[in-house]
């Protein structure tokens, strides 16, 4: 029998980067999960408008940079989300 990975898990025993803070032309995101799950990010602004999102891919390593030079300086959300298992916050700003 399979055993289940809590909600929590998906995040707390990996490794996840979220970089440079401020950012300027680009944020990377850097991931390494003990298994591969389906791995999406949404940005958000600081009221809750959804800025932009994209699909990563079903794996467990990630390495990718996103284009923030379109957005206005501020504080934005950056959403991950592993699948339907877990979601977590990483909150940046972006100054050009």
């Amino acid at each position: 029998m399979a055993c289940a990975t809590s909600v929590e898990d998906v995040f707390t025993e990996s490794t996840v980067a979220v970089y440079p803070n401020p950012a300027v032309n680009y944020l990377t995101l850097a991931i390494n999960l003990n298994g591969s799950e389906d791995l999406s990010y949404t940005i958000y602004d600081v009221v809750g408008n959804n800025i932009s999102s994209s699909k990563l891919g079903f794996t467990s390593v990630v390495n990718s940079q996103v284009d923030v030079s379109g957005l206005a300086n501020g504080a934005y959300v950056l959403h991950l989300q592993a699948g339907d298992k877990a979601t977590k916050a990483y909150h940046f700003t972006v100054a050009h």
